[in-house]
């Protein structure tokens, strides 16, 4: 058990590693659904996420290969029902022809009802040692700059290049890696990414999804404040 808080009465509730990462990252999408300062949503999110990515580590797992898997089983799900084509679907993986067979033999399979997971495909992802580094010092960027200023205290940051969005996504699929759940606030920042992503590559989303993605970057967080308040009235 890793801390303690004392509630009314004098009671105290403990919480171990992953539900403090837990609480850490939905609070930070609860900030930015907010839009609170984008910096400590950077903040509290990389706190949250570097105890994933640690409690993922020790069970021989990497939060980028299973967000990976992750994302080829959904792929191949939309596949299944439709919602692209063969000639779509290479211009989302950009001519990755491995991916996309791989995606279709696995859209096959939930087709004829024997997938219903990510975890039930046996896709075996390796980024390797330098592919590792590559995105560790790309995503630590940031939060380092936050953190320190021994070696750069001249540094400046651009804040358009925060991204925090896609930093809660990772995050996200990092804790449903572990827990096999997803949070109300997590469910809706997915949405988000996912709105993000037609946006930005034009890939295919549901009705949700698309209708986000016609939004402003306001409207969209505006939208996502209301989605979190009818997931938590489904309970």
């Amino acid at each position: 058990m890793a801390d303690s808080t004392k509630v009314d009465g004098g009671a105290e509730i403990y919480v171990n590693k992953l539900e403090a990462a837990r609480r850490q990252i939905d609070a930070a999408i609860r900030m930015l659904l907010a839009s609170e300062d984008s910096l400590a949503i950077q903040t509290v999110t990389a706190a949250g996420f570097g105890i994933l990515q640690n409690l993922l580590e020790h069970r021989g797992k990497y939060d980028l290969e299973e967000l990976l898997k992750a994302g080829i089983y959904q792929s191949a799900v939309e596949y299944a029902e439709g919602r692209f084509t063969r000639d779509q679907l290479d211009g989302y993986y950009k001519g990755d022809i491995f991916t996309q067979d791989l995606i279709i033999r696995i859209a096959k399979d939930v087709e004829e009802g024997k997938l219903s997971s990510p975890d039930e495909t046996n896709v075996e992802i390796a980024i390797g040692d330098a592919g590792r580094k590559e995105r560790h010092d790309k995503m630590a960027k940031i939060p380092n700059f936050l953190k320190h200023a021994d070696n750069d205290q001249h540094g400046v940051l651009n804040l358009s290049k925060v991204d925090n969005i896609e930093l809660l996504s990772h995050a996200a699929s990092a804790f449903f890696a572990l827990k096999k759940e997803l949070t109300d606030e997590m469910r809706v920042i997915l949405f988000l990414q996912r709105a993000s992503h037609i946006e930005k590559f034009g890939y295919p989303g549901n009705k949700v999804e698309e209708h986000l993605a016609s939004l402003t970057a306001s409207e969209r967080l505006a939208a996502g404040k209301k989605l979190l308040d009818i997931f938590r009235a489904e309970g």
